[in-house]
């Protein structure tokens, strides 16, 4: 027996630490999420379809969808995030980058 299961959220983790959320005030970072329909048999999930990218905020789910290539600049960006948090880039590399996702939210 087949039904329909609804969407699923996976949080790729902080695309970006950029400022204030406009609809929550959150100060932090932005995450990078995918959002997918899917089905199930008997609760299992057998067929996912219809992925959505996002960066959103993670307390009020504010963000924009991302679609062609800003989905792997996205990502990028994710990566970017992890390597600076580690120190393996410097401030000033880390803000070339983020200074795309600022742009595209309106900040």
């Amino acid at each position: 027996m087949l039904d329909w299961g609804g969407r699923n959220l996976k949080d790729h983790g902080p695309a970006a630490l950029i400022g204030e959320c406009r609809e929550c005030g959150r100060q932090g970072p932005f995450h990078l999420v995918t959002l997918a329909s899917s089905r199930r048999r008997h609760l299992i999930h057998v067929v996912r379809y219809g992925f959505r990218y996002a960066v959103m905020c993670p307390r009020c789910t504010y963000g924009v969808e991302l679609f062609g290539a800003d989905v792997g600049r996205a990502q990028d960006l994710a990566r970017a995030t992890a390597a600076w948090r580690a120190g393996r880039i410097s401030d000033t590399q880390y803000d070339t980058e983020v200074r795309w996702l600022g742009e595209k939210l309106g900040d």
